[in-house]
Parts: C-alpha cells; sequence; structure tokens
C-alpha cells in the first residue's frame, strides 16, 4: 500500500510520473544489483565467486605473516612451512 507522501506526490498532476519512478526507485533499488548477479550467473552457469582475494595472492609472504600474527594474538601457537 502507497504511504501518504507518495500519494499526496501522485496527486500533483505533472510530478506523477517522478513520484512513480522515485516510489520503485525507493522499493526495488537494492534488489537491481542482486538480480543482475543472479541474471549473469544464471546466463553463464557459473557460482557465486566471492569479488578479491587479488591482495592476498599479491604478496604471499605478507599474507602469511598477518595471518600468523592474527592466530597468535587469539592464543595459538603457528609454526608454518611452505607447500
Amino acid at each position: 500500500m502507497p504511504g501518504a507522501r507518495f500519494l499526496a506526490l501522485a496527486s500533483l498532476g505533472d510530478l506523477q510520473d517522478v513520484a512513480v519512478t522515485f516510489y520503485r526507485a525507493k522499493m526495488f533499488g537494492p534488489t537491481i544489483p542482486k538480480m543482475t548477479a543472479a541474471w549473469h550467473m544464471l546466463r553463464n552457469a557459473n557460482e557465486w565467486k566471492e569479488p578479491g582475494g587479488f591482495f592476498d595472492h599479491a604478496d604471499s609472504t605478507k599474507t602469511a605473516n598477518r595471518l600468523v600474527r592474527s592466530l597468535q594474538n587469539i592464543g595459538y601457537q603457528v609454526i608454518i612451512s611452505p607447500a
């Protein structure tokens, strides 16, 4: 059910299109990126791949050291060796 503000804007005549556009954008705006992502995944038959990960592979030594420090900070003793 449209709110009072929407009805007031819609009754302005010339601004009715603006009011309808605003209302639709407010209601459906957050879902559009999700629908776009779903469409691309279905079209390409891909699974969701979390964006990112580039910086983890750019300097693996720094990443490993950062992760070791994180584990040590929460109380784990960490010993690592290259694979």
